[in-house]
């Protein structure tokens, strides 16, 4: 997985990047037309492995700040949803989300689901136009699960990615928590 693209104009994804990787860097996107720039100055800094976890990290740290915004529309803050087993609080979650992020334009996704596992099936997080990167759009989803899981901890990772070649990212989300 490469980070492939970062968002320029949407606040949660910037606090989110600005929390982990500090103004310093993040200052070097603002001013350039050009997504790319932070990415490839992060992959300078920190290597190849290193910025991913970070860009992962970014999007597990703008996941809050995405919530405080969205979860009173969505009706996260209702008693019907709190009520909710983890796993349909969690399924329910990860469907508002996802028609969130199409509904403005961000990606296009799909969520399926097997004994073992949800996923997610994603369009729009590579190429010109991307607002999102793969790395901060799995920790998006990651943080989403523990938080709509009770604080548990759900192993999320891409399976195919469209940089790759594949005609979509794929991601896996474990149903059960780690441990």
């Amino acid at each position: 997985m490469k980070p492939t693209a970062v968002v320029s104009n949407s606040t949660f994804i910037e606090n989110g990047l600005v929390e982990i990787f500090g103004e310093d860097l993040i200052e070097i996107q603002q001013g350039s037309d050009d997504s790319s720039a932070l990415i490839e100055s992060a992959i300078r800094e920190f290597g190849q492995a290193e910025a991913c976890g970070m860009f992962l990290r970014a999007g597990r740290a703008a996941f809050y700040y995405w919530m405080r915004e969205n979860a009173d529309a969505l009706g996260w803050r209702e008693v019907d949803f709190r009520l909710l087993p983890a796993q349909a609080r969690i399924k329910r979650s990860l469907n508002d989300a996802i028609k969130w992020f199409e509904t403005n334009h961000f990606l296009k996704g799909e969520l399926s689901a097997t004994d073992s596992a949800w996923r997610i099936a994603v369009t729009g997080l590579v190429g010109e136009g991307a607002c999102l990167d793969c790395s901060t759009f799995i920790g998006l989803m990651q943080e989403l699960t523990s938080w709509a899981g009770a604080g548990k901890f759900y192993d999320a990772r891409e399976i195919e990615c469209q940089v790759d070649g594949a005609e979509c990212c794929h991601f896996e989300i474990s149903k059960q928590p780690v441990g």
